[in-house]
């Protein structure tokens, strides 16, 4: 009997850690609140004029856990997303889950961001999207352009993003869904990478005390559950606390 007892432990200590093994820690869900379109008018009025069409505009918005008092808030940010790119709501919603997540690892809380799904008939080429950035009225602020795949550019084809620097006010990221065939991206932290060279950080190699290199948010190969170093938290809370843009290409 007790040698049944104990065996029986056994095997649920087995599963459990295996389970939490196999099972990363959950990612925090987000919600939408729709906004009506003249809460972004001068947007809308810009887009209008240069051609973007059907424009619709909602929030993404952090989890209710985290609330508690940041040191500094991320606002501001805008996620731009043309249709027939393979992104919708639901899978940005998918991805940007990670951004709270290794925000408040730094103890910043992510505000809501405006998402704006919109038509756009000009290929999505890099002069194109040079232009799509220049329309969004606010420079100085956190900007992201989603795309279908990371090869319509000669930059990385294997790379799941970019960041471009047009000016000391006016910097953007792109975000690819998937990479030309051949290569394996993951997606998911991506968008804490891209805001990462936003705030002026560059890829970080460094090793530990092994020589092992130092696997962090902004490795240049990246990973899926890695956070930020402690030093490149006090960047990025440095720029959002100044919004002042380095450049970084």
């Amino acid at each position: 009997m007790y040698r049944f007892f104990f065996c029986l432990c056994s095997l649920t200590l087995i599963f459990t850690l295996g389970s939490c093994a196999m099972f990363p820690p959950a990612l925090p869900k987000l919600h939408t609140r729709e906004i009506k379109p003249e809460k972004a008018a001068n947007l809308k009025r810009i887009w209008e004029k240069e051609g973007v069409t059907n424009a619709s505009f909602s929030l993404l918005k952090s989890d209710l856990k985290f609330t508690e008092p940041p040191l500094f808030t991320l606002s501001g940010t805008t996620f731009l997303v043309p249709r027939k790119t393979g992104w919708n709501q639901a899978s940005i919603l998918e991805f940007a889950r990670h951004l709270p997540l290794r925000l408040k690892e730094c103890s910043i809380l992510a505000d809501p961001i405006l998402l704006v799904i919109f038509d756009w008939v000009a290929p999505v080429k890099k002069k194109n999207i040079y232009k799509l950035a220049a329309m969004v009225p606010d420079s100085n602020q956190p900007l992201f352009i989603f795309v279908g795949s990371s090869g319509f550019d000669s930059h990385g084809r294997d790379s799941g993003g970019m960041t471009i620097h047009l000016s000391p006010d006016r910097s953007f990221s792109v975000v690819a869904k998937h990479s030309p065939q051949g290569f394996k991206y993951e997606p998911e932290q991506t968008i804490a990478h891209e805001l990462g060279h936003i705030a002026g950080l560059a890829h970080e190699q460094e090793k530990d005390g092994q020589g092992n290199p130092n696997v962090n948010m902004m490795h240049p190969r990246g990973c899926l559950y890695c956070s930020f170093l402690p030093k490149q938290c006090l960047k990025l809370q440095n720029y959002l606390q100044n919004r002042k843009r380095s450049h970084f290409d």
